[in-house]
């Protein structure tokens, strides 16, 4: 009788142990995205190869109606189309690749500021381009430090690239200028590809890698103040009439 209590006793305390151990791993150290994943598709349609002879970097694109007619304009960073600038200021036509798409699509800069200034790139696709998802800025972004985040771009050239990672720290003053710093794995090619919340909501542009899973990025937050600034807010923010005529605007 006292060895079949004894058994009984020790299945009970395994039993209880192994519990313990389930509810402790599915409660506290469940990865990030295990209860939500991101719409990699979505993303995968929104983002960009942008190609200049000298190499290729990565942007989102942003649809919008002018005149009637469906436009498509693409968000990179600055450094991206640098080569691309000629003696009197203006810059040759940009490629841009979407998703599989062999044939790049001829791109515009219409709006710039160079590397030691925003870093930030707009370029306006040529003709009518009817795209099936359009980027969707955050607002406002202040997301605090332990988000899980979604970087997708054209690493070493390849299309669609998709990498998590979580927020690391917000308002990273470099060279004067505000950055959020992401664990997203970024390399040659990544530059000017978006980086979302779970949802598809981009909170900025990664514009410098300084190693496996540490990037920093332009946030949202400082795209919109420096597109209010020069009159392209209708890029960020889709409540905002395009003008029919868009100047190309450079900032140094």
């Amino acid at each position: 009788m006292n060895k079949l209590l004894v058994c009984a006793g020790y299945l009970v305390a395994v039993f209880l142990l192994c519990h313990l151990i389930v509810m402790t791993c599915g409660t506290t150290d469940s990865p990030p995205f295990a209860k939500s994943t991101p719409d990699c598709n979505y993303l995968q349609n929104i983002c960009v190869k942008v190609a200049t002879e000298y190499g290729t970097g990565s942007g989102v694109v942003v649809q919008r109606s002018i005149a009637g007619k469906r436009r498509v304009f693409v968000w990179t960073a600055g450094h991206v189309v640098d080569s691309l600038r000629q003696e009197d200021g203006t810059f040759s036509t940009a490629k841009v690749i979407l998703g599989d798409q062999y044939s790049p699509l001829p791109a515009e800069v219409i709006a710039y500021s160079s590397r030691w200034e925003e870093d930030l790139a707009l370029l306006e696709l040529s003709g009518e381009v009817i795209l099936s998802a359009s980027t969707r800025f955050i607002k406002p972004n202040f997301l605090p430090v332990g988000t899980p985040v979604v970087h997708c771009g054209a690493p070493s050239g390849f299309n669609d690239s998709v990498n998590l990672g979580i927020i690391s720290f917000t308002d990273r003053i470099i060279r004067g200028k505000t950055m959020d710093q992401v664990s997203v794995a970024g390399f040659p090619g990544s530059s000017g590809g978006g980086v979302f919340t779970k949802d598809g909501q981009c909170i900025g542009l990664l514009t410098q890698g300084v190693g496996p899973g540490l990037c920093l990025i332009v946030p949202t937050r400082r795209i919109r103040k420096w597109a209010r600034s020069i009159g392209i807010e209708w890029a960020v923010d889709a409540d905002v009439k395009v003008p029919l005529c868009r100047a190309p605007i450079v900032i140094e």
